[in-house]
């Protein structure tokens, strides 16, 4: 029994985590094969990566990945800038 209870033990806590994140992960990926169209619940035509065609040259897709590369850009240069200003004030004593 002693050699079994770890195992027992983490069972559940596997079985949670693959409830809540690992099912809705592949159900996600499943289901961007579809088209899924609201007015039409029962009918899910297989439209492959046409989904992923649509929002790589969409433009709010550029606009989107344009402005997380300018906020990444600033927020790496502000802490570096940020980080040298505190090491030079701590140096300075």
């Amino acid at each position: 029994m002693d050699k079994v209870y770890p195992y027992i033990s983490i069972i559940v806590p596997f079985l949670v985590i693959a409830l809540f994140t690992i099912y809705p992960v592949l159900y996600a990926v499943r289901i961007s094969f579809y088209q899924y169209i609201l007015t039409k619940p029962k009918v899910h035509p297989f439209i492959g990566l046409k989904n992923f065609q649509d929002v790589i040259t969409s433009y709010y897709f550029r606009t989107s990945l344009l402005n997380t590369a300018v906020y990444t850009v600033a927020a790496v240069i502000g802490v570096t800038v940020l980080v040298w200003w505190s090491l030079c004030c701590s140096t300075a004593r």
